[in-house]
């Protein structure tokens, strides 16, 4: 990755990472659903992260949400099968249905 693609870079020290990141992926499981949707929706935009990510176990789907001017849009989903691709990580393109195979 180049500096024309990065959005920023963190700060790293040896005792941990500071800075935002450009993409975050959820993994919800039934317990965690209202964190995941609600609660860190509006702070993940707030910070600045570009792209979110929840891939919902229960309904076997993947949402891609894309931080615009006015907040996050979606800008993929898919649910069982289909293909969702990542704006920040061009050519991240992840298959769904290989994402829940058995």
């Amino acid at each position: 990755m180049n500096s024309s693609t990065a959005k920023s870079w963190p700060a790293i020290t040896e005792e941990s990472i500071y800075g935002v990141p450009d993409l975050v992926l959820e993994i919800i499981s039934p317990s965690s659903i209202r964190t995941d949707r609600k609660t860190k929706f509006s702070p993940y935009e707030e910070m600045g992260i570009t792209e979110y990510w929840l891939v919902d176990t229960q309904n076997r789907s993947v949402e891609v949400y894309q931080l615009c001017e006015t907040g996050y849009t979606m800008h993929a989903f898919a649910a069982e099968t289909g293909l969702v691709d990542s704006p920040v990580l061009p050519g991240l393109t992840v298959d769904v249905g290989a994402v829940f195979e058995e």
